[in-house]
């Protein structure tokens, strides 16, 4: 286990295991190794202070002009999350994909091409995009990297989110995907 073992792991909340936060073992030890009960005390730091849902939410769907089509998604939990966000083309190539946030107008936005088969990954965690293995993280519009500007969903409104693109090939489909953890303080 991380606790006997050092590093970083999740702690459940005493309700279930339904929700965990993230954390950092500094200290850990056993109060009373000689008693018949096992009490242990530690100190852990915590990178981001909010509990997380054990399982993912998502929510993929398509369009076939470059207009787009809008989504509305339901994020749950009570605090914003930033969501992995995935593009991808099939059919035909699919330029400069994008999604929207119809609410405050935040957008993301993947800056190339896609052909047929391809998806952009964009980890808000990590910070980092990939098309496969390749690294396309300045192909992606600088807003995404700022904090106060990062294409984000809120828990207290239902979302509406735009996919779209500059350019959908004939006989093209671009599929998009969001996925996240709901978040409470």
């Amino acid at each position: 286990s991380w606790l006997f073992g050092g590093g970083r792991g999740k702690l459940y909340s005493r309700v279930g295991l339904s929700r965990y936060i993230e954390a950092v073992k500094q200290t850990f030890e056993e109060l009373d190794p000689v008693a018949l009960t096992r009490e242990y005390a530690g100190v852990f730091l915590l990178p981001d202070p909010f509990w997380r849902a054990a399982t993912l939410s998502e929510q993929t769907w398509s369009t076939t002009v470059a207009s787009g089509t809008e989504q509305p998604i339901v994020v749950g939990g009570q605090w914003p999350v930033w969501p992995e966000v995935r593009f991808t083309a099939s059919g035909a190539d699919v330029a400069s994909p994008r999604m929207v946030n119809q609410a405050d107008g935040r957008v993301v936005t993947y800056a190339g091409t896609l052909t047929p088969g391809q998806t952009v990954v964009l980890d808000p965690e990590a910070l980092t995009a990939k098309v496969g293995t390749v690294d396309v993280l300045d192909k992606i519009n600088l807003a995404w990297f700022d904090p106060q500007d990062r294409f984000y969903l809120d828990p207290r409104l239902t979302q509406t989110i735009l996919l779209a693109a500059s350019r959908i090939d004939a006989g093209g489909t671009l599929t998009g995907k969001l996925t996240w953890r709901r978040r409470w303080p």
